[in-house]
């Protein structure tokens, strides 16, 4: 009996044992359980984190207050923001602190996003005011809402954009609309200085061979990259020069816009490995006269240098201290310079671009420099006949273009823009007068729907489209002069110049509102049928140049005789 006890006794003990080393064995493997998903969300947190993140598109961000997290606002596109430092250790960290602020985001509503961090310049200068936003603070980019904030905020500006004021916030460039915000003065110091000049200039056409002032060469390229690396210098884009003509914009001294003849991938890549930029240009129309610009200058006549192989260390020198390089003032007179040969071909046209006529001695008044007194047109008139130059209708001049033709070298395409004030029988008509009389051809850009297409009838001039109603400009934000066309859609584009076509009913040439175009635009006019496209750019017209981006020189009223005579030799 006592055996049985005994023996009952121990497997009591045994299994006893048995569900302690269970319970022990199944709690610590509960807690080894427990701290594996625990490692392994500090883990996922810790994989969120990084220097800078990229804050996905309706994301919610949050401030912290009494150690609970409130909603403050939204990221509404994505961006990419710096962090603070964080030491995570718990699996309940799971907001991260933006670098500079009080906001945080939640760690899933991230990404790290190392390399892809926009480098803001350091030219700027700040405005000395700031602006502060009423109730709400909503942040925009190219006219996208990327953040925004259920609170007010102060931010010093930057510069003014067309409705936009832009800020610098989270190490990106924010634009904020001005009906939004409040403005007020600011003092600020600024060590820095601000420049009262930028130089704008352009190399001549590349050629690695180059031994003449036409031209110029790679190695000399790089001379020249070399010295505004040694000066400091730096370059801008067009946007940035039209902001700060306008006064919306303060820089640094050093800044240059930099042009070129043509889009040569050579001046490109020297460029670029050194940290310029090449623009071109469709809001401005430059004046190749080697001298600087300043804050009074106009984006209609903007001085311009134009870069070439035989440049002295002098020449150079004052591009870079914004100073006017003087050449020798030949005597004028209208067989003063040397037209090509009587008998030479045409390799290279002259368009010739004019808007407004009056005169003066009528009583007449034009305050506007596009305004060119009859007196003055005549003179100009004068020095082509004189010299035998003939003026083209558009057929001639496309048929040269399109290789189907040769022309005398001693050939010239008159343009007019737009078919306003002198140009027109019921709006002063003093240009059909004298080209009939002096029996010269011009070509009319005709905006089609605002006048009748009957006030404008001679042999004399022939007439293309200037659009029927897109030639309006201060409609496409961010872009001061962007016209109507560069921001319709490719179905209203496609519209508006079929219209048009069908009142001048030619395809031959079509003219870019205000010089300005896009991609969209030149491929609205394949679409349509149209064979030419003008825009602006002071050099001469060829053969080898898109047939959709032809140049013209803009004649103003202060254009003087010798330059006149400069643009068509």
């Amino acid at each position: 009996m006592k055996k049985r006890i005994k023996k009952k006794t121990v497997v009591f003990l045994g299994l006893f044992l048995v569900f302690i080393l269970c319970v022990v064995g199944g709690y610590f493997g509960y807690q080894s359980y427990l701290n594996r998903v625990k490692d392994e969300k500090i883990a996922e947190i810790k994989s969120h984190y990084g220097n800078f993140v990229r804050v996905l598109k309706n994301s919610k961000l949050y401030i912290k207050k009494d150690d609970k997290f409130e909603e403050i606002g939204a990221v509404h596109d994505d961006v990419v923001v710096p962090l603070e430092d964080v030491d995570i250790q718990k699996e309940t960290d799971t907001k991260f602190l933006i670098h500079r602020t009080n906001y945080y985001v939640d760690y899933s509503q991230v990404v790290v996003d190392d390399g892809n961090v926009e480098m803001l310049s350091s030219h700027y200068l700040p405005l000395e005011k700031e602006l502060v936003t009423r109730e709400t603070t909503n942040l925009y980019q190219d006219g996208i809402l990327k953040i925004s904030l259920h609170e007010t905020a102060t931010f010093s500006i930057l510069y003014g954009v067309g409705d936009y004021y832009r800020v610098s916030y989270l190490n990106h460039f924010f634009d904020i609309r001005k009906e939004e915000v409040d403005v007020r003065d600011e003092e600020l110091d600024v060590k820095n200085t601000e420049a009262d000049y930028i130089s704008v200039v352009q190399f001549a056409k590349f050629d690695e061979t180059c031994k003449s002032n036409a031209c110029i060469s790679k190695d000399k390229i790089t001379e020249f990259v070399k010295e505004w690396q040694e000066n400091h210098n730096y370059s801008i884009t067009e946007s940035e020069y039209l902001s700060w003509i306008q006064g919306d914009l303060k820089l640094t001294p050093g800044a240059m816009l930099i042009t070129v003849t043509e889009r040569e991938e050579e001046f490109q890549n020297i460029l670029k490995e050194n940290g310029f930029e090449i623009i071109e240009a469709s809001q401005l129309t430059f004046v190749n006269n080697d001298s600087t610009t300043n804050k009074n200058t106009k984006k209609e006549s903007v001085n311009r240098y134009v870069l070439h192989q035989n440049m002295s260390e002098e020449e150079r020198k004052k591009v870079l201290e914004g100073k006017t390089i003087e050449k020798p003032k030949p005597v004028v007179t209208t067989k003063s310079k040397n037209p090509p040969s009587i008998d030479a071909k045409a390799t290279q046209i002259a368009v010739l671009n004019y808007h407004f006529f009056y005169d003066p001695d009528a009583g007449e008044v034009c305050g506007d420099n596009n305004c060119m007194p009859v007196a003055q047109f005549r003179e100009q008139l004068n020095y082509l006949r004189d010299n035998q130059y003939k003026t083209l209708t558009m057929e001639e001049y496309r048929a040269w273009m399109y290789n189907e033709i040769d022309l005398p070298a001693r050939s010239v395409l008159i343009t007019i823009d737009d078919g306003a004030m002198g140009t027109g029988k019921h709006n002063g008509n003093k240009l059909i007068p004298i080209l009939e009389e002096y029996q010269m051809h011009a070509t009319l850009f005709l905006i089609t729907g605002w006048w009748s297409i009957e006030n404008y009838r001679s042999p004399y001039l022939d007439i293309e489209s200037h659009t029927f109603d897109m030639h309006t400009e201060g409609l496409c934000k961010n872009q001061t002069r962007g016209a109507k066309m560069l921001c319709s859609t490719k179905e209203q584009v496609l519209d508006d110049l079929r219209k048009s076509l069908s009142v001048t009913n030619s395809n031959k040439a079509f003219c870019f509102p205000f010089y300005a175009y896009n991609d969209m635009a030149i491929q609205s006019l394949k679409k349509v049928g149209f064979q030419m496209g003008f825009v602006g750019g002071y050099t001469k017209s060829n053969r080898n140049q898109d047939k959709y981006k032809i140049t013209r020189y803009p004649v103003h009223r202060s254009t003087t005789l010798n330059q006149f005579i400069n643009m068509i030799n």
